[in-house]
């Protein structure tokens, strides 16, 4: 599953790279006129050289460290802590003053 992630955003990365036209289209399809907004050239290369650089920052780094982990999985995890059983495993303290009216000497309460 991360591996179709990373091959996703590789392929944004592609298209940024080999058409940043698309980019700026899908940015200006959210204006009441698309045709008027044009991008400067020097977006469009700062588009161009972004996306050469994501891409070859997905596939030479992010897509083989993906695949590898889909395909060794983490054996190795640590047991979940278990509370629910270890909560209640030492008996209840009960107070002597509550048993025994005359182990409460100063009128603290003791406990077992």
């Amino acid at each position: 599953m991360f591996t179709l992630l990373v091959v996703l955003l590789g392929g944004w990365c592609l298209v940024m790279a080999l058409a940043p036209q698309v980019v700026h289209r899908i940015q200006a399809s959210g204006y009441r006129n698309p045709e008027a907004h044009e991008p400067a050239a020097w977006v469009l290369v700062f588009t161009r050289i972004a996306g050469i650089f994501c891409s070859a920052l997905v596939f030479l780094v992010l897509l083989p460290a993906a695949i590898d982990r889909d395909m060794n999985p983490v054996k190795d995890e640590p047991a979940p802590l278990q509370t629910t059983d270890t909560i209640f495993t030492s008996p209840p303290r009960t107070p002597k003053c509550l048993l025994d009216f005359d182990a409460c000497g100063d009128g603290f309460l003791e406990y077992d």
